[in-house]
């Protein structure tokens, strides 16, 4: 069968094995938002309300999704889908997105409107994929919509189709939309209309969307930071604006190539020491189930200033970097920190080729600053 034409997605094809456990991946909020504007139109062409609506994928593959309800409210044809993000931890798992179509007069050709309405977010500042005013509606979404209601409708009419999500405004506190300027709801995304399931390469395009953003409003110096924390540590302790700073999470090598690849010309790393000094060992994923070597990173350089045995023997022994830190600070050898740190800042921008200028920055759980490689402006 040729590559592009239609196909069903078969049961098995809709699981994947993680650490030998099987997971159900799911459906984004672009694919649901599509099968409940679709729902909709059926309802409209047919006057029965539909109990379950195909999808086609951006891969031309099809879904089946359940439609929750559907209903009429004076012109308008509605239906509802509830996001099934299969095994996904993810906050718009469950929320219920309902479409309401409304035929507005003839046309020539198919003129379809697709707006935001109840908990989809508005977009407030530039970078992302539409523009300052419009509906978080991302372009694939979108013409899933469309190509959903033209499948459909066919052609003769002025169509408006309008997102809702009624519980949307509360859950997207809980995503990364306040920071990127979304306001007032979800964003409707999804590149393949998939869900993987704990799948970090989504969480890395989540954290690369904020980092581009960012970049396309100007910013060549960014300020990349594990969490919250560092964020915080960034704004109040170092004076970084919170437009220059951008997540990383555990993916610092992914980040600084993602920087080079926008043209960043200076990164400058925020973080707590027991984040950051796993780069020094040379690990640039620094979840604790991929990397460690804390303590032996911190005893090689207590041994290039002749520490004590016993105190290497200390360190080596503490359950955590700030255990660490506190028997170092109590020896006088926080010269440590800044010899930590300038390695860091070697081995971040040798992991870039010499692309970026890479600075970096520790503290401790206290918001203490250790080291950092940079001079104050």
């Amino acid at each position: 069968m040729p590559s592009f034409m239609k196909r069903s997605i078969a049961m098995d094809n809709m699981q994947v094995i993680i650490d030998g456990k099987t997971y159900r991946k799911g459906y984004t909020t672009g694919t649901t938002a599509a099968a409940a504007a679709k729902a909709a139109a059926m309802y409209w062409k047919s006057g029965k309300a539909p109990v379950s609506v195909e999808v086609t994928l951006p891969n031309m593959e099809i879904v089946t999704l359940k439609v929750e309800e559907a209903w009429t409210m004076g012109q308008a044809y509605w239906a509802s889908v509830v996001k099934d993000g299969g095994d996904d931890i993810d906050v718009t798992n469950g929320l219920i997105l309902s479409a309401e179509v409304v035929v507005l007069g003839h046309s020539n050709s198919l003129d379809i409107q697709v707006l935001g309405g109840v908990g989809v977010g508005i977009i407030t500042k530039n970078g992302l994929q539409r523009n300052i005013g419009e509906p978080a509606i991302n372009p694939v979404p979108l013409t899933m919509i469309e190509n959903g209601i033209k499948e459909i409708m066919g052609s003769g009419y002025q169509v408006q189709v309008t997102i809702h999500v009624p519980k949307g405004e509360e859950a997207a506190k809980r995503t990364f939309n306040p920071r990127l300027g979304v306001v007032g709801g979800i964003s409707i995304i999804g590149s393949t209309g998939i869900v993987e399931p704990m799948s970090e390469e989504a969480w890395k395009k989540s954290l690369e969307i904020e980092l581009s953003q960012k970049v396309r409003q100007g910013q060549k110096k960014i300020v990349l930071v594990p969490g919250n924390h560092g964020e915080k540590f960034a704004i109040a302790s170092l004076k970084y604006r919170e437009d220059q700073i951008v997540m990383m999470s555990n993916f610092v090598g992914y980040m600084l190539m993602e920087a080079c690849r926008l043209g960043v010309k200076e990164v400058i790393l925020v973080g707590h020491i027991g984040k950051l000094i796993k780069v020094a060992g040379g690990n640039f994923h620094t979840h604790n189930r991929v990397s460690d070597g804390r303590m032996d990173v911190l005893c090689n350089h207590l041994a290039k200033v002749r520490a004590a045995y016993d105190l290497m023997d200390r360190v080596r022994e503490s359950n955590t970097t700030d255990e660490a830190v506190a028997l170092i600070d109590e020896a006088g050898l926080e010269v440590v920190y800044e010899s930590i740190a300038k390695v860091i800042k070697d081995k971040a921008e040798s992991y870039t080729y010499d692309q970026l200028k890479v600075e970096v920055a520790l503290y401790n759980m206290k918001g203490r600053l250790l080291a950092k490689t940079m001079d104050d402006d």
